[in-house]
């Protein structure tokens, strides 16, 4: 999956993406990361990055409604 295609997708889209096989959580999650780095030194909106965790979730076998598409808090 490319930025574009990432960017292209809400979360119903992109949780599709991942029950359909078509893209993992933790591909999902690198590109969210990738995104994060880019734009927090801007935006100054991620205080705490929880990477590692967040990896280590996203290895996981995904479940839910949006399992496997992440997301800040």
């Amino acid at each position: 999956m490319t930025h574009d295609e990432y960017l292209a997708r809400d979360a119903t889209g992109l949780a599709e993406m991942v029950r359909e096989g078509d893209v993992t959580p933790v591909e999902l999650l690198e590109i969210a990361l990738t995104r994060v780095a880019k734009l927090n030194p801007t935006l100054n909106a991620v205080v705490r990055p929880m990477e590692d965790d967040a990896r280590r979730d996203a290895a996981r076998p995904p479940s839910g409604l949006f399992a496997g598409v992440p997301f800040l808090a």
